[in-house]
């Protein structure tokens, strides 16, 4: 995605939280911050630092009604936040395609929501039960469980910035 073509809001994603925020609730213009270490899988991924920076940015997009969209890790860390679990895959997704009413993503998870957070409504979810794409209206917030940026899903940005542009 490109800033310019996103609503204000905050991005959750794999390796980077992106903050688009123009409003009262400025917690910030734009900025980023890069997981430390590399990691393979976010079985691995464990940065208490960027856990309890992600955690304070959700918290207070809540407060000001600011959107909210989790892409990958993302999606999976606001579900936890918001109080739904999380399960390890018997078999990772790595670079699978999954079909999803009609619509063909690829995928990487080596984790999947177990249980959704409450006021949060599973979109699409795989012929497995993956959940791909959550939704919680009252709270402006959008899960995504592929990366709509990768070469691979450019089919699905469009569909997508609809979705955000509701939040």
């Amino acid at each position: 995605f490109r800033s310019h073509y996103l609503p204000s809001g905050i991005y959750v994603t794999h390796g980077v939280v992106r903050v688009f925020i123009i409003s009262r609730a400025a917690i910030c213009r734009s900025c980023s911050i890069y997981g430390v270490q590399v990691v393979v899988t976010w079985r691995n991924n464990n940065d208490p630092r960027r856990d309890q920076f992600e955690a304070d940015l959700i918290n207070q997009a809540v407060e000001y009604r600011v959107p909210v969209v989790g892409i990958c890790r993302g999606s999976h860390f606001i579900n936890k936040h918001m109080g739904g679990t999380l399960r390890l895959l018997d078999t990772p997704y790595d670079n699978v395609q999954v079909e999803l009413d009609g619509l063909t993503v690829t995928c990487h998870h080596t984790i999947a929501i177990d249980q959704l957070a409450p006021g949060f409504e599973a979109v699409l979810t795989d012929k497995a039960g993956v959940v791909e794409l959550a939704l919680n209206t009252d709270r402006r917030m959008l899960g995504i469980g592929w990366h709509p940026e990768r070469p691979v899903n450019t089919h699905t940005r469009e569909s997508l910035l609809q979705l955000i542009k509701q939040l």
